[in-house]
């Protein structure tokens, strides 16, 4: 089966659901942190209309990969992030393309404000930029 993106990665970031204890303090998730196959690309004012209820919202990437990645879509993960141009994106929707001619996944990314993310996504993310 051939892959769609041979010379291109990016550096990702996945958080796992925090916790909090009996008193109610919140503890992060273990973040982990890897280099994927694929690309990050910011979204085209057209293509940001069908995701921002009508404004051209600049906040979104596309992400494409070869494997299959966290998004905020299933379950009760903190889901995969992803930088680009100094700003973090969290995964929020995925598709798979999976066919014989060039089988990946196409993802995309919501920028997240300053004070949602994680400190270990922040510091994993922006120092590998």
């Amino acid at each position: 089966m051939s892959t769609a993106f041979t010379e291109r990665s990016f550096t990702y970031c996945e958080c796992a659901t925090g916790t909090l204890d009996v008193d109610g303090t919140y503890t992060e998730g273990e973040v982990s942190v890897r280099t994927v196959a694929g690309t990050v690309q910011p979204m085209s004012f057209k293509e940001c209309l069908a995701f921002s209820d009508g404004s051209r919202n600049t906040g979104f990437v596309k992400v494409y990969s070869n494997e299959k990645l966290e998004s905020r879509t299933r379950g009760g993960n903190a889901g995969g992030f992803v930088a680009l141009g100094g700003e973090i994106f969290r995964l929020t929707a995925e598709q798979a393309y999976q066919n014989a001619v060039m089988a990946h996944w196409k993802y995309i990314g919501n920028m997240v404000p300053e004070s949602e993310i994680p400190e270990a996504v922040r510091a994993a993310l922006l120092e590998a930029a």
